[in-house]
């Protein structure tokens, strides 16, 4: 019988079976969501217990109106009226649970369960609610007798006392601190699905469809959204109170007026190191803090009722003193009288160590130690009040290391950061003995040593006599870096530019002397560094034309302009045609056309190196399929590379985009990188340069013999070719020294397989004298000078380049 129960062909669907089927689904689906956000609460189970009842009623029903027998509607109708006989219990048992003032809760809901069992046995022992089913248009479904009555004033009954249930907390829900609205909609919700048992009129032949199953729906969706949007469980005060205490990290006590502990929480006892037992009924100030202020401030709050903030140093263990914060305030009674002392206590130790250590890093430099660019300014700002009350001449220095990121970059920054502590050190160490520098601690100063950031200290100099006074403290700083520095094994070897600036010969506030001694400290440093420099006026006009420049070229791209030049390079023997080297022009809207000696360091210094050689590469390899589309052969081009560009992490993969996009093969495609960039390569320059050695890209090393030349480096990184100076080449002829050089160079280049090109060349002398040294290629002004594009098109086709 149960297999061909549960035998789905022996059923005929029919739009009402499959409507009430669909609704036993979504029923016990949104009760399942109810249970799962209610995280499994006992609320959340007894209105999962409800949805499902209801669905099994409805599962049952639908399973009853497309039986193919009687016998078949029988058995479903126990299952269905099963699920009928649980709705009851289930909402009555859900209303008493959000009703919390309910004090009988606990005896009259098993109650209602017990009572639910007596229909229980009628239901699984007779037939008393299904011997009347009948078969109608829609399909079998039960017609109740008279009997039948009495279970449905029970099903009304205990409906209508859930209801009644929710009436109560939603009476009580102002006082208690629930949520006002979430009991009106489920008052709403239970009042609708109440009207649903008006479904039964069926059983007695009065057709009230779809109302019933309207209804029930409606109730279900109203309950579920009470749940997602206001949950069911009520967190009010009482239920918080002594988790809280529980939990709470801050030390409470209460005191009644006498002072004695009548409440204490775990953190207290941990805090102050007693237990709880020792701690009730006892006077706090007998058994934990016996400290006037504490006891003060206890007493004035009895007396006055008014909120107290302090602080108080305990110490409940030798040698571990602690710093309390306390709060107290005062708890009236009902007539409005003092009843007793909330106090709260919190170890704000670690807080006020932090803090001083935040008032360090906020006024002193962590490394060094000196004053950092927030303190410097206001010690500044106060001995310049001085010096204009008496009279005083003040001198303000601008020191800056030279090549300090060179040092970073090769080195890595602990040993850059290392470097900077023993610099801070000496030039402390070579002010006179009765001059001394503001460090933390120390209220008085005179003179003041501070770092501002990165490698730059200042020195002021508070009072001189004579303004070329100052001159012998910048030359002793100066002469603290002929020495060398050793720093974890390494030899390191630094020179300083310093700027100095004289209050009030140059300057009368704080801003102004900073910035013209900045500017000055920058003009020793296009002096060839290593020296110190007075401030004068025409370094301000200087320092203003080069933040205008440096403005101009930030827009210089999106203006579009720059332009290529192109120089030829030609063999030495035959003085034929093999390349050329392309050549940046900056057409200055206001200044004409500048060189790149004239901008590039600039770009360096301010970080536009990176956009501008990308612009670089990208027009030469733009114009390399230009003349191909003309009908010209490929060209080999040299570009150059800065030092920058080759510890950019996207270089190598920049340059094969652009391979890729123009269809360029990367025999027509050179870079160039001076012999000042490789000479500090970092490691992530070398990593550069060999991966686009293996991508068969030549490599020349540019300005070979202008001072830092070394086998080492051209050993150590895989170049192709060896550009010699101009300043080796322009010299030869006059000067034997050079000449020897020159010769030196090529048979070196020729010994380790490199090519030789000579740059500068401007008469034919040179290149005799080069064509006898067996040098390979030369440019310059005696083959030709740089080509605008239009001009060098027309030099290749004039050499029949096609």
């Amino acid at each position: 019988m149960i297999f061909e129960l549960l035998d789905l062909s022996n059923y005929s669907l029919g739009f009402l079976s499959l409507q009430t089927l669909f609704t036993s689904i979504i029923v016990s689906i949104l009760g399942i969501i109810a249970l799962i956000h209610e995280r499994f609460s006992r609320i959340g189970m007894v209105f999962f217990g409800i949805t499902q009842s209801i669905a099994l009623w409805l599962f049952a029903y639908s399973w009853i109106y497309s039986s193919p027998n009687i016998q078949f509607a029988s058995a479903w109708a126990k299952v269905g009226h099963f699920g009928i006989v649980m709705i009851s219990p289930a909402c009555y048992h859900f209303a008493t649970l959000v009703n919390n003032k309910v004090k009988r809760r606990f005896r009259d809901v098993p109650v209602v369960w017990l009572v639910s069992f007596v229909p229980l046995i009628f239901l699984f022992f007779t037939d008393i609610f299904e011997r009347s089913i009948q078969s109608t248009q829609w399909g079998y479904y039960p017609f109740y007798e008279a009997e039948v009555y009495i279970f449905l004033v029970y099903f009304l009954g205990i409906n209508f006392l859930a209801t009644r249930r929710l009436w109560q907390s939603y009476r009580n829900a102002i006082e208690e601190g629930v949520n006002l609205t979430r009991i009106k909609i489920l008052l709403v919700a239970f009042c609708i699905g109440y009207l649903a048992s008006f479904d039964f009129a069926l059983a007695f032949g009065f057709s009230l469809y779809p109302f019933g199953y309207i209804a029930i729906m409606i109730f279900i969706l109203l309950c579920t959204f009470v749940v997602l949007r206001y949950r069911f469980v009520d967190i009010t005060p009482a239920f918080a109170a002594l988790p809280i205490l529980r939990t709470m990290r801050e030390a409470l006590l209460v005191l009644d007026r006498d002072l004695i502990v009548r409440v204490v929480n775990p953190a207290a006892c941990n805090l102050f190191g007693i237990k709880k037992s020792a701690l009730l009924g006892r006077r706090v100030d007998h058994t934990i803090i016996n400290s006037p202020p504490f006891n003060e401030n206890l007493n004035a709050l009895i007396r006055y009722s008014s909120l107290h903030h302090y602080e108080i140093e305990y110490c409940h263990t030798p040698g571990d003193q602690r710093i309390l914060s306390v709060s107290n305030t005062i708890m009236n009674d009902s007539s409005g009288k003092p009843q007793a002392v909330v106090c709260v206590a919190r170890d704000i130790t670690e807080y006020k160590r932090s803090e001083e250590r935040i008032r360090f890093l906020a006024y002193y430099d962590s490394l060094t130690g000196l004053p950092n660019r927030t303190f410097c300014s206001e010690l500044l700002s106060r001995s310049l009040e001085r010096a204009k009350r008496y009279s005083h001449t003040m001198a303000l220095l601008f020191v800056d290391l030279d090549n300090f990121k060179r040092i970073n970059d090769t080195l890595g920054h602990e040993i850059g950061d290392q470097l900077l502590k023993v610099v801070a050190q000496n030039i402390g160490a070579c002010i006179r003995g009765s001059d001394h520098f503001a460090r933390a601690g120390k209220r008085r100063y005179e003179n003041i040593v501070s770092r501002l950031g990165g490698d730059e200290f200042i020195i002021l100099l508070s009072e001189i006599r004579q303004p070329s006074d100052s001159h012998i403290v910048a030359q002793r700083i100066l002469d603290i870096f002929t020495k060398s520095i050793n720093i974890a094994g390494n030899e390191l070897f630094i020179t300083a530019s310093i700027g100095i600036a004289l209050f009030p010969i140059d300057s009368i506030d704080v801003d102004s002397l900073l910035r013209n001694a900045d500017a000055a400290m920058y003009h020793a440093k296009t002096r060839g560094k290593n020296n110190y420099q007075f401030y004068n006026e025409t370094m301000n006009a200087s320092a203003h034309e080069r933040l205008k420049l440096e403005h101009q070229l930030h827009k210089a791209i999106e203006r579009n302009e720059f332009s290529v030049s192109y120089q030829p390079v030609a063999t030495v023997n035959d003085v034929s045609f093999v390349g050329c080297e392309a050549l940046i022009r900056w057409n200055h809207p206001e200044h004409g056309e500048l060189l790149p000696d004239e901008f590039i360091q600039l770009a360096e210094e301010c970080g536009l190196i990176l956009p501008i050689g990308e612009w670089m590469i990208t027009a030469v390899c733009m114009q390399q399929r230009i003349w191909r589309n003309a009908g010209l052969k490929p060209v080999r081009v040299a570009v150059n590379l800065s030092s920058r560009q080759l510890e950019h992490p996207d270089m190598v993969e920049i340059i094969t985009d652009l391979l890729s996009k123009y269809d360029l093969d990367v025999e027509w495609l050179e870079f160039e990188i001076t012999e000042s960039a490789v000479m500090y390569n970092s490691s992530k320059a070398l990593e550069t340069l060999e991966r686009l050695n293996k991508m068969k890209i030549k490599l020349n090393l540019d300005d070979f013999g202008t001072g830092y030349s070394s086998l080492a480096y051209v050993r150590r990184i895989p170049f192709n070719v060896i550009k010699i100076d101009r300043s080796l080449i322009n010299n030869m002829l006059v000067d034997h020294e050079d000449a020897t050089i020159t010769a030196a160079i090529i048979a070196m280049a020729h010994s380790l397989k490199l090519k030789i090109i000579a740059e500068g060349v401007t008469n034919e002398q040179e290149l005799i004298e080069l064509r006898k040294l067996g040098c390979d290629e030369f440019q310059g002004f005696m083959y030709s000078k740089p080509l605008k594009i239009a001009e060098f098109t027309t030099f290749l086709k004039e050499r029949q380049i096609c």
